[in-house]
């Protein structure tokens, strides 16, 4: 009753485990498409669990049948002896000479004969039917019913084993016997071989046919198992040999083909298998395709990803508990596609892309597409590196090589690529959103580094940081070309006097300085991309004072742009007479009363005109600079006139009216310039006009002599000749005066004021 209550309990057991497993399956209703697959899969795990419990019945079926058989003809071989000692009397003889050990020589020689003429007796259906046996283990084998073969084998050789090892009992061993009866069962040996090579196929082909027939595997496996039993027993046969008799016989007396050691085989092929399926993944260096490599390395991973599937969900169904298959899959998986890796290492990778896929691959093959899958549950921490440290920093130090050149390769490229539109024609500079000019190639180096960076960053933070720092040190450099390419450009463009070509070189240098513009949001980009992760605070300002000379460079690169422009914008000005006429007689004559000059008006019209029409591109903070630069040139333009002295002075009416002029056209000047640009002191740059025009028109020599020391403290750099140019501009003031009225001359100090920059005109 309490059995049948048992069965009761362990039915509704099974029941209530199969609903929750129904559950955690069907949880969402699309998962109901899906009954078939997983009724087939269920089906297939049912199928493998059968045969696993059939082997180990069979197993056991067949050692209690040997059992009880050998324990039914020992009892059976006890009770003749007892009967046939107590026919012939000798119960009572042994009983009263039981030490008399030497009587009995003779006796124990004759039961050895016995004892082998009875094992040949035994043997005598197997001893005369060799052949016939021999010929039915073939042709099983040949029927795949290998299990059947495998029975037949056994049962010859162990009838050869059994009178090999008689004559292994004898005082002297015969070696002529041995090798008798070695060569008399020499067949069984050839058919051991067929056997072992069909089982090592099933064994090579284990992934595929564990997948379609498992049966075939567990019968394979069945066969290598047996084969371990017998290799112990004779184990352990030649040792009890051995104790029994004191000695140990030579290699002339091993038992033919054994220890076979199939198991050992077993793992050599599942080896193999899995080389051989690595090496099948497609893979076709000659493809005219480029991607050849990535494809190659995502077949390989899916493959590896299935072959270890098929290790946690078949193998460990299949194979005896004692081979820790799964554990042994992984280990034998993991050290072929290190091999297989190597391989592709020193091989596959000249090209810098394929360094980059094959450096990404073996950052992600513990992911959760390949060793680290969700289903398998392996602690990828304990995995060995798939390749070498020092293969890997070899790898990693010829991509950042390459990545150096590729960089620099295509930088060059991209500012080829620019020259050739500057020098077309029909080709100007591309407008962004904002209307602001810029050129193709600030774009696509943006890109093309951005891309480099990030593709690095795939493999690793160190990496990223390697090909940032490798791209601030491209760029470094590439500020030097682009440099010397404008300025090539600009002797073209100046030294053809063609006012067509040197209004396209303004335009090209407006875009030149949004360019930098540009390259700056890069390096900002770049620093972000460097700082992003956790690293040590010095480091990481160690590195920061690269971007910002870098951010530097590129402003100086933007100012220098900015002059060449404005170059092109005082050459128009030049040539249309505007700057030689200002302080000039005509400047003074055709100048009507209480109105700034001709000259003035033109030159503020021009940059007027100019800024409507080509400054509105550029970026704002470059703007404003053209914006000062202009106005600061404009003013030391009338400095250098006056300093001159192209006009002079024969009464003090022509210096007042000069004097007024100058104040209108200072005014007119400051109008151009926002307050919020002029320099720190507060005044616009023009200011020193109308300072200098009160030095001209003072007519009391004590108020000019206070006036000039004034002068000499707001503008401290002014050269002592100049000013005493501007002095002698006078007509009451010769050399001599002037030299009187600058004895007093005050310390220079650090201030740098617009005369500074008279020397550059």
């Amino acid at each position: 009753m309490e059995a049948d209550k048992t069965m009761e309990d362990r039915q509704t057991e099974a029941i209530e485990a199969a609903m929750r497993y129904m559950e955690n399956v069907l949880n969402t209703t699309d998962k109901l498409q899906k009954i078939a697959q997983i009724r087939k899969e269920v089906e297939k795990k049912k199928a493998t669990v059968d045969a696993r419990l059939t082997m180990a019945m069979q197993s056991q079926l067949d050692g209690v049948r040997n059992g009880l058989s050998k324990l039914n003809s020992a009892t059976n071989e006890i009770k003749n002896i007892k009967k046939s000692i107590q026919e012939i009397g000798l119960d009572d003889v042994f009983r009263q000479n039981v030490h008399a050990n030497s009587e009995f020589k003779e006796l124990r020689k004759v039961a050895a004969d016995h004892k082998r003429y009875v094992a040949a007796v035994g043997n005598l259906e197997h001893i005369f039917n060799v052949k016939g046996t021999v010929e039915s283990c073939s042709k099983l084998i040949d029927e795949d019913k290998l299990l059947e073969a495998h029975a037949c084998l056994s049962e010859i050789e162990s009838a050869r084993d059994s009178i090999l090892y008689e004559i292994r009992k004898q005082e002297t061993p015969s070696v002529t016997d041995f090798d008798l009866i070695k060569a008399y069962f020499d067949a069984t040996g050839e058919v051991a071989m067929s056997l072992r090579k069909q089982v090592m196929v099933v064994i090579l082909r284990a992934y595929n046919i564990v997948q379609r027939n498992p049966a075939m595997l567990v019968t394979a496996l069945r066969i290598v198992e047996r084969e371990e039993s017998q290799d112990a027993f004779h184990r352990q046969m030649s040792e009890d040999n051995s104790v029994l008799s004191g000695k140990s016989l030579g290699p002339e007396f091993a038992i033919p083909g054994r220890p076979r050691k199939w198991r050992i085989l077993c793992y050599e092929q599942m080896e193999r298998a899995v080389q051989s399926r690595i090496s099948s993944v497609p893979k076709n260096p000659e493809s005219a395709a480029s991607d050849w490599l990535q494809r190659h390395m995502w077949a390989l991973r899916d493959a590896v990803a299935k072959d270890l599937l098929i290790a946690e969900q078949l193998f460990t169904q299949t194979f005896p508990p004692s081979y820790n298959i799964f554990e042994r899959s992984i280990k034998i998986i993991h050290a072929c596609l290190s091999i297989h890796l190597q391989g592709v290492a020193d091989n596959d990778l000249d090209l810098q892309i394929n360094k980059l896929i094959f450096l990404n691959w073996v950052k992600m093959y513990t992911g959760d597409t390949c060793f680290g899958h969700e289903d398998l549950n392996i602690d990828v921490q304990r995995l060995a590196p798939l390749i070498p440290d020092e293969k890997m920093a070899d790898i990693v130090e010829r991509y950042i090589d390459e990545l150096a050149v590729e960089v620099r390769g295509n930088l060059l490229k991209n500012l080829k690529s620019d020259v050739v539109d500057w020098n077309n024609t029909d080709k100007t500079p591309a407008i962004d959103d904002r209307n602001y000019f810029y050129t193709v190639m600030a774009v696509s180096v943006h890109q093309m580094i951005t891309s480099e960076v990030q593709k690095a960053g795939k493999i690793n933070t160190s990496m990223k940081r390697r090909a940032v720092l490798i791209c601030v040190e491209e760029l470094r450099h590439y500020i030097k070309s682009y440099h010397n390419a404008v300025s090539e450009f600009k002797s073209k463009c100046f030294s053809s006097h063609d006012d067509s070509l040197m209004d396209r070189f303004s335009l090209w240098c407006l875009a030149f300085v949004n360019n930098t513009y540009k390259f700056n949001d890069l390096v900002k980009a770049l620093e972000s991309h460097y700082t992003e992760s956790e690293m040590l605070l010095e480091t990481r300002n160690d590195k920061s004072s690269q971007f910002k000379e870098l951010t530097s460079s590129f402003n100086k690169l933007a100012l220098f742009f900015c002059r060449l422009h404005l170059d092109v914008v005082w050459w128009a000005v030049n040539k249309s007479g505007f700057f030689n006429d200002l302080l000039s007689k005509q400047w003074l004559t055709a100048t009507a009363p209480d109105t700034m000059s001709t000259s003035c008006g033109s030159i503020a019209l021009t940059i007027q005109e100019t800024d409507d029409e080509e400054w509105k591109r550029v970026h704002s903070e470059y703007r404003n600079f053209l914006f000062q630069e202009s106005v600061d040139y404009v003013v030391l333009q009338y400095c250098r006139a006056l300093i001159a002295k192209k006009l002079t002075f024969r009464n003090k009416e022509d210096r007042k009216l000069a004097a007024d002029i100058l104040v209108k056209d200072a005014a007119h000047i400051a109008k151009l310039l926002p307050p919020s640009l002029w320099p720190s002191g507060g005044s616009s740059p023009s200011a020193v006009l109308s300072s200098i025009a009160e030095l001209i028109k003072l007519a009391d020599p004590d108020v000019l002599r206070l006036e000039v020391s004034t002068f000499l403290s707001a503008y401290p750099d002014i050269d002592k000749e100049h000013i005493s140019n501007i002095l002698q501009l006078r007509e009451d003031i010769n050399r001599s005066k002037a030299d009187s009225l600058l004895e007093n001359w005050p310390e220079r100090g650090d201030k740098k004021t617009l005369f500074s920059k008279l020397k550059n005109i």
